[in-house]
C-alpha cells in the first residue's frame, strides 16, 4: 500500500473503506437483480471474484495504514511498540470475532425457523446491507476525524516531495 499512498496522496484508510463499500454494494445489488441466482449461475463467477478482489484490495490498502496509525499515534517507545502492537491486534481481531457473530445474529434472525431457499437470499442480503451500512460509518468517521488526514498528508509528503521534484527536472 506504500507506492499506492504516493498516488492517492496518503489517503490509504479513506480509498480502501470505500473500495470495501463499493464491493459490498455491488454484491448486495448483485444478489437483489439476479434474486440469489448469482450463487448458481457460473457466468456470473468471474464478476463475483472480481467484487471480493476489490473488496480485499480496500481491505489491503486499509488495514495496514490503520494499523500504523493507531500504533504510531499512542506515541509508544521502540522498547513497547512489539506490546503495543499485540494489544491492538489482539483488540482488532476481538472485534472482529464480535462483529462475525453479530452479523451471524442478523443472518439467522432474518433466516427464520423453517427457512425456504428465497430465506437464504433475503438473510444474506439483510446481513451484507447491515456490513454496508458499518462500512459507510467508517468511511464517514475516518474521514470527519482531523487528525487522520493531517496523519495521512504526513506519511504521504516525502513521497509527493519526490514526485513533484521529478516532474520539475522533467521539465
Amino acid at each position: 500500500s506504500g507506492r499506492v499512498a504516493t498516488l492517492i496522496r496518503g489517503r490509504t484508510i479513506s480509498a480502501g473503506s470505500l473500495l470495501m463499500g463499493l464491493a459490498l454494494f455491488g454484491l448486495v445489488s448483485m444478489i437483489h437483480v439476479t434474486q440469489g441466482q448469482l450463487f448458481t449461475d457460473p457466468r456470473d463467477r468471474p464478476l463475483l471474484v472480481g467484487l471480493f478482489l476489490v473488496y480485499g484490495l480496500g481491505q489491503g490498502l486499509a488495514q495496514p495504514s490503520f494499523i500504523h496509525l493507531v500504533t504510531s499515534g499512542a506515541r509508544v517507545n521502540e522498547t513497547d511498540a512489539g506490546s503495543a502492537a499485540g494489544l491492538f491486534l489482539t483488540t482488532a481481531q476481538s472485534s472482529l470475532a464480535l462483529g462475525v457473530a453479530a452479523i451471524g445474529d442478523v443472518f439467522f434472525v432474518w433466516l427464520g425457523p423453517a427457512p425456504l431457499a428465497l430465506d437464504y437470499v433475503r438473510a444474506l442480503s439483510t446481513a451484507l446491507i447491515c456490513n454496508l451500512g458499518l462500512q459507510v460509518l467508517a468511511f464517514l468517521l475516518v474521514s470527519l476525524l482531523p487528525w487522520v488526514g493531517r496523519w495521512q498528508e504526513r506519511i504521504a509528503a516525502p513521497a509527493n516531495d519526490r514526485i513533484q521534484r521529478a516532474s520539475i527536472s522533467r521539465s
